[in-house]
């Protein structure tokens, strides 16, 4: 490392890589336009520290008809030999996989820095739906990819259904835009993070034929747009972020328009591989279905204004499939939620120490919290967290015990549903041998943030009990 990289990387310190990578593109780019768009830059600034490969040098179009991957591909190589920053001018590339890493197997070289013109500049599209290394961006299994950084770029799946010409498989299981192991690592590795991280800034992950970023492990996601993903009315819909395995992932600023499936789905099903995400401060805008199922130990939910316009209801917590040694400790606040994406509605408990408040949404503001004693008869009632919610039924009312066995006897009518929207799931009948000492009752499963409803035919109320339940 020359003396003045040094003194570069102390003045940002730690914290400003993506300050640094920011400079180093911005000089060393501005230099390789002024020499034509070569890579042979000689002006002052960052231009004479860093090299810049620009994909036309190697022949790559960009002219959305002829096939980049092999130009694209040359020029990361030369760029993983000896550093420096690839160079996408505006432009479609189509590509068939990119491959982000060293020619040869088993090395890591330098940090791989891609960068565009633009998200509604500089366009990735893919040429069909098996990619080359298991995503548009990927990874060979032989290789050892270092931390990737993309920025100010479209990655367009060129699904069909969204008017590219990619169709969807209807079955098994398919790529994604990006594909990637944690950095420094092989394909399989699910080593902890160690605090290095691929970053990913203004990128557009947009209309993919399957996934959108999978797996995103440490992964840092600034002001990306994810469009057209899931697959609206599609048969298969498949997560715009999701994963299995060890997960460390900050999603910050970014958008969802006009798509479907889950925002972010990780699954975290081996003891001792938790999931764990931020999720800060995005937005979307006519989004249709999809949840939140990344809550693992410590990830924080909060600051969002989501929601979906779908009749499908969605969740924000676990993944029905993350093991209960890696559930714990997750904050979820300050979230303005709307339609049918709901608190609590895929295992958050206070069992696991998970904490929830401050959040506003529909499905939170329709009805009155549980109450204490014995509800009132056809009140729709909220429960805060998931419970199995008892109630226990008091006196006949009066001539109606004689008529229990039949249809005018005395009943309970027990409904459980989101917001006001109620269906009836169980239909009690008080027998005749019910006393003061010996109750009978009446069981609900309700999940936490989800409504119900007692209703009384010929009998009154006594006690209501609640237990936590585990609705992992």
């Amino acid at each position: 490392m020359s003396e003045q990289r040094r003194r570069d990387l102390l003045r940002f310190g730690a914290t400003g890589v993506g300050a640094l990578v920011a400079a180093t593109m911005a000089e060393a780019c501005a230099a390789s336009a002024a020499t034509g768009g070569t890579s042979s830059g000689t002006s002052t600034g960052w231009a004479q520290r860093y090299q810049v490969f620009n994909v036309h040098d190697y022949g790559a179009a960009g002219d959305g008809r002829h096939d980049d991957t092999a130009a694209i591909q040359q020029a990361i190589y030369a760029q993983q030999a000896s550093g420096g920053v690839v160079w996408v001018p505006a432009g479609t590339y189509r590509v068939d996989g990119i491959l982000l890493a060293a020619p040869q197997s088993g090395v890591a070289s330098h940090t791989c820095i891609l960068v565009g013109e633009g998200m509604n500049a500089t366009t990735l599209q893919a040429v069909n739906p098996q990619y080359q290394y298991n995503g548009m961006i990927g990874y060979q299994a032989d290789r050892v990819i270092a931390a990737v950084v993309l920025r100010d770029l479209t990655l367009d799946g060129n699904y069909v259904g969204a008017g590219g010409t990619v169709p969807q498989r209807t079955s098994g299981g398919h790529g994604a835009l990006v594909s990637l192991p944690q950095p420094f690592t092989g394909a399989s590795s699910f080593a902890p993070p160690a605090g290095r991280y691929h970053v990913f800034e203004r990128v557009r992950f947009y209309r993919p034929a399957g996934y959108g970023f999978q797996p995103p492990s440490s992964s840092v996601l600034l002001q990306c747009v994810f469009e057209a993903c899931g697959q609206p009315g599609a048969k298969v819909h498949y997560d715009n972020i999701g994963g299995g395995g060890d997960q460390d992932c900050l999603v910050t600023g970014c958008s969802w328009l006009d798509g479907a499936g889950n925002f972010v789905d990780f699954v975290a099903g081996q003891p001792g591989k938790p999931s764990r995400l931020r999720f800060v401060h995005n937005t979307s805008f006519n989004h249709q279905t999809g949840g939140i199922y990344a809550a693992g130990i410590g990830s924080i939910i909060c600051g969002n204004a989501i929601g979906n316009v779908g009749s499908t209801t969605s969740g924000i917590g676990y993944d029905s499939g993350t093991a209960q040694s890696n559930r714990g400790r997750n904050l979820v606040f300050g979230n303005s939620l709307t339609g049918g994406l709901n608190l609590f509605h895929s295992g958050l408990s206070a069992k696991y120490g998970d904490r929830v408040f401050g959040n506003v949404g529909a499905s939170d503001a329709l009805v009155p919290s549980a109450p204490s004693a014995a509800p009132v008869s056809g009140t729709v009632y909220r429960n805060e967290a998931p419970y199995a919610v008892t109630l226990c039924l008091g006196a006949y009312a009066h001539g109606a015990r004689s008529a229990h066995a039949n249809a005018g006897g005395p009943t309970v009518l027990a409904d459980v549903g989101v917001g006001s929207t109620l269906q009836t799931v169980a239909t009690q009948w008080v027998p005749a041998q019910s006393t003061a000492t010996a109750p009978q009752s009446v069981v609900l499963q309700v999940p936490g943030g989800w409504s119900y409803r007692f209703t009384a035919r010929g009998c009154q109320f006594g006690s209501l009990t609640t237990v936590p339940l585990d609705a992992g």
